[in-house]
């Protein structure tokens, strides 16, 4: 294979032996239950055992090899730290001015999800994820939480689990994962999830989530184009 490293994906390499496998090894089922000493079910048997022997190290190892060099040459474009302290100012600033009615409902969602968001720089699918109860339970006692989800801890994040609410929230794999919940936040937050408020907002009692997706005329169209709330503010104001 002198040739892997021109190959678009070598990735397809990895993959395709298992598919090879389970094609041979079904079509060697077939034979030897016909004639299990025939030459051809010793041929299939045969390059089943080529397979297990030479793929990884003639194919999978340099496909491998070729998948880490090109993802050092990656460019990720971060953005600016100025960028994001500005947007942070922003988010804060209208947090401070909105005012906490239900016809505003849909806004304080933006605003609230987003930033959570860059608080906590979680991915938006576990904020999305922050359900009525999880946020009922939130603790300031340290003592409450999983040793999972604490580990080692510096002082400065041993302060700020202290100082701030946590929630646990559903993370990647299904696993919890620490939020806290910044000061700011704490009475916005608390007006999301009011019953009354969120009936006056015709939010259906069936929905559980503390960040529901609000369809009314002023933002229906934007927030369609994006996965949630929180995404769409991010776009709009950058």
């Amino acid at each position: 294979m002198d040739d892997m490293e021109e190959l678009k994906a070598p990735s397809n390499g990895i993959k395709i032996k298992y598919d090879l496998r389970r094609m041979i090894t079904a079509r060697w089922a077939i034979t030897v239950k016909k004639d299990p000493h025939s030459l051809r079910a010793k041929e299939l048997k045969t390059c089943l055992e080529l397979i297990k022997m030479e793929w990884g190290e003639r194919i999978t190892k340099l496909a491998r090899s070729v998948l880490v060099r090109r993802s050092f040459q990656v460019k990720r474009n971060l953005p600016s730290p100025e960028d994001i302290r500005k947007l942070a100012n922003y988010v804060i600033g209208c947090l401070k001015t909105v005012d906490l009615k239900a016809e505003n409902y849909s806004r304080v969602v933006q605003l609230s999800q987003t930033r959570m968001l860059m608080y906590n720089k979680r991915r938006s699918g576990e904020v999305d994820a922050i359900s009525l109860n999880s946020y009922a339970s939130k603790t300031r006692d340290i003592d409450d939480l999983d040793e999972s989800l604490v580990g080692e801890l510096s002082k400065v994040e041993l302060h700020l689990l202290k100082s701030q609410d946590l929630m646990k929230v559903r993370g990647k794999d299904n696993c919890p994962v620490p939020v806290l919940i910044p000061a700011d936040l704490k009475g916005r937050l608390d007006f999301l999830a009011s019953s009354s408020v969120r009936k006056q907002a015709g939010i259906p009692e069936a929905n559980c989530y503390l960040f529901p997706v609000v369809s009314t005329k002023y933002d229906n169209k934007m927030c369609l184009l994006f996965q949630s709330p929180a995404e769409s503010q991010l776009i709009i104001h950058l």
